[in-house]
């Protein structure tokens, strides 16, 4: 949930203003919607899970205003076994926030909010200890731009469930610190959006998570879904699952009020898929209108440079693939993993929805695509990460690295080898609260890749965690040598000295 395109949060983009347009760049390529299609989509997801180890997957095809194909695959607990249905909720992360954008545009259609106004013109005890805050607009919030920090713990051991929980989380922001000027550059924040939730509650006069559900989940028919947890039914619940010395189902479930915008809502790949279509329709569904259709214009307006081929609108990603213009937002968070792509050329949404943290579930998401658009679908190669630590856990660091440098030599077109492999297997220590094994990793990543930025940043942040100041210094500076761009080091070292 928490960063879709993670690697961007470390750096900084200037914003621009300008206007999308949908292509499809000559490409011919006509929607398979065949006997086989459906087959081949199903035989694909299921390669990808048994490479990655993936408990449950569901899926979701919208084509022309209908639902091509859904299915599930695998177990909605790995303890109980039992199956895994297309109508099965899923903790849906941060796919949430397109949700978010949505009511904001529909109250700036009522009049009731502008998206240029000041935060506090709406909330006036939000405050932050820094005097920036005042100049935060709720359109830099919308599109990542407000200078404001991401939320550090999102507390799913300590879930607050009160209607107050909105307004006692802004008022608890005042002795956080901006991380840069408003509207200055882009730097997700789920805090943001967290905040975002208030300014509908108030704005509307009802709680966040009612206005959703009668402004939005209700008219398209969504009656299942919901950003309340206590309201999904429990038969229809699946389970988190993380690893930890192998696949677990978490004792935690990713629930709290006070994140509820940022990434709470809980739905299944059906409903999902009327989500795809409103959108896909700008705004009308089977006689319901949830929004203008002039108002895809703001929000699928490009608004952040990201690189040449991805901007950000409001909340939405705009990208292409294979030539065509995509609109998407994917999440993960403790136990769930989750991705939305719309081809509007094509009038295509897929929706993917997995129960496990680690499934890569925006390249299976591709590979979906690849089959409906004609191409052959890639199969991901293995995760050095995941094997990589079956033999950490069993019998350590040393014997890990030597399986590795043999996958290396004899194997090397079967597994990943790139440098986010251990990077994220660190991440996954730190997690878990395992400190030693994440240095052990992070250092022998450091050995295999001593020329990238980002494997030293990892490193200064897990000494920085652990309490080691001066190793903490000494890696962000070299991530500085090898990238001076890289602001996350920057601003770490300035909290360092």
């Amino acid at each position: 949930m928490k960063n879709f395109l993670k690697f961007t949060s470390k750096l900084g983009f200037l914003v621009i203003i300008g206007s999308i347009t949908f292509f499809d760049c000559s490409v011919e390529n006509k929607i398979q919607t065949n006997k086989g299609t459906k087959q081949k989509i199903g035989d694909y997801i299921q390669l990808v899970m048994e490479r990655f180890d993936v408990p449950g997957v569901a899926v979701a095809v919208t084509k022309d205003n209908e639902v091509f194909y859904t299915s599930a695959f695998g177990v909605k607990n790995a303890v109980t076994k039992e199956k895994l249905r297309s109508e099965d909720i899923f903790h849906m992360a941060s796919v949430s926030k397109p949700f978010v954008a949505t009511a904001i545009i529909q109250l700036a259609e009522q009049g009731k909010i502008d998206l240029d106004e000041h935060l506090t013109a709406y909330l006036p005890y939000f405050k932050m200890d820094d005097e920036r805050y005042k100049g935060i607009t709720i359109r830099q919030m919308l599109n990542h731009t407000s200078g404001m920090p991401d939320v550090n713990d999102y507390e799913w051991d300590k879930p607050q469930y009160d209607e107050g929980a909105a307004e006692r989380y802004v008022r608890s922001l005042k002795k956080e610190k901006m991380i840069a000027p408003p509207g200055e550059r882009f730097r997700y924040s789920n805090m943001a959006y967290d905040v975002l939730g208030d300014v509908i509650a108030k704005v509307a006069g009802k709680p966040f998570e009612v206005y959703m559900k009668r402004s939005i989940l209700d008219p398209l028919g969504m009656k299942e879904s919901d950003f309340l947890y206590e309201h999904i039914k429990k038969e229809l619940r699946t389970s988190p699952h993380i690893w930890d010395s192998g696949i677990i189902v978490s004792d935690v479930y990713p629930y709290n009020r006070i994140h509820a915008p940022s990434g709470t809502l809980n739905s299944n790949v059906i409903e999902m898929a009327r989500w795809a279509e409103v959108n896909l329709n700008h705004g009308e569904l089977n006689g319901s209108r949830i929004l203008s259709e002039e108002s895809y214009n703001l929000l699928w307006q490009p608004s952040v440079r990201m690189n040449e081929k991805t901007s950000v609108g409001l909340a939405w990603v705009l990208s292409e693939y294979r030539g065509f213009s995509t609109v998407s937002h994917s999440g993960d968070d403790l136990g769930y993993s989750c991705d939305l792509k719309l081809i509007p050329g094509k009038k295509v949404g897929i929706i993917l929805a997995s129960n496990y943290t680690s499934t890569p579930i925006s390249r299976m998401l591709d590979g979906v695509a690849d089959i409906l658009l004609g191409f052959e679908p890639e199969v991901p190669k293995k995760p050095v990460s995941l094997y990589f630590r079956r033999i950490m856990d069993k019998d350590g660091i040393e014997a890990a690295k030597e399986a590795y440098h043999k996958w290396h030599k004899e194997a090397q077109d079967d597994y990943n080898f790139g440098p986010g492999e251990l990077n994220s297997l660190g991440f996954k220590y730190i997690r878990s609260n395992k400190m030693d094994n994440a240095i052990d990793v992070l250092l022998f990543n450091a050995e295999l890749f001593p020329n990238n930025s980002n494997v030293y940043d990892s490193l200064g942040e897990v000494y920085m965690i652990k309490g080691d100041n001066k190793l903490a210094i000494k890696y962000y500076n070299r991530s500085l040598e090898l990238d001076p761009d890289n602001t996350n080091a920057l601003e770490m070292l300035k909290k360092l000295k």
